[in-house]
């Protein structure tokens, strides 16, 4: 499996292009589910997918969608997947 490699990491974005359904694509939440426990909050990584999602659902909705998807999450793992984990991988 992917995982298995430390220094590999996962983009989860883009939920708005692979969802059948209307924002906060729920159908999606097993892919987040799923892609958190096989690399953890360290090692995902989302984007805004600007500008495509400038309108439809919005930037503060595409920031909101980790709360939908993964909403048992702690406060430090949502960080680390909006912006932490990128941070660190690229050494800003």
């Amino acid at each position: 499996m992917a995982a298995e490699h430390p220094n590999l990491h996962v983009h989860f974005s883009g939920q708005y292009a692979f969802s059948s359904g209307p924002y906060p694509y729920r159908d999606q939440q097993v892919v987040g589910e799923r892609l958190l426990a096989a690399f953890g909050a360290d090692r995902m990584l989302m984007a805004s997918d600007w500008p495509w999602i400038e309108f439809e659902p919005g930037y503060s909705n595409v920031l909101g969608v980790l709360d939908h998807l993964l909403p048992d999450i702690s406060a430090a793992e949502r960080g680390a997947i909006r912006g932490a984990t990128a941070l660190s991988l690229f050494r800003f």
